[in-house]
């Protein structure tokens, strides 16, 4: 099951203490599933933080994890490996980092681009 929460007090306070001008509340995507993903939302967002930087008039901040289509036969990720931070800004508009961790744990982050739903990356390789 699918749900958003807010980050606690204490991890925003950590992710605006290390150096990012993130003053925008951020919501990640919870999900209960046997694994948990491996890629964290804590993990995705600190990830996506030095692009955050050059962004004026930032209001929020969300994660969501990217899936496949149903029965997509070619899928380049498995779910809880990949997913996007997402920057709202002051003028409507979504910015998309797209997210995704290694088999070794390395995070790896593809630049900002406008976010729309239907125009998603594949996990690079």
């Amino acid at each position: 099951m699918r749900a958003l929460r807010t980050l606690s007090t204490v991890a925003l306070a950590a992710v605006l203490a290390s150096g990012c001008d993130l003053n925008a509340p951020v919501s990640c995507e919870e999900v209960e599933r046997d694994p948990p993903p491996s890629l964290s939302c804590d993990a995705a967002v600190n990830g996506a933080r030095p692009q955050f930087a050059g962004l004026a008039g930032l209001t929020a901040v969300r994660f969501q994890y990217d899936e496949c289509a149903p029965n997509a036969a070619n899928c380049a990720f498995l779910f809880g490996t990949a997913g996007n931070v997402i920057a709202q800004l002051v003028d409507g508009r979504e910015l998309a980092m797209f997210v995704s961790i290694d088999e070794d744990g390395a995070i790896r982050v593809q630049p900002a681009r406008p976010f729309t739903p239907e125009s998603q990356p594949s996990q690079v390789p």
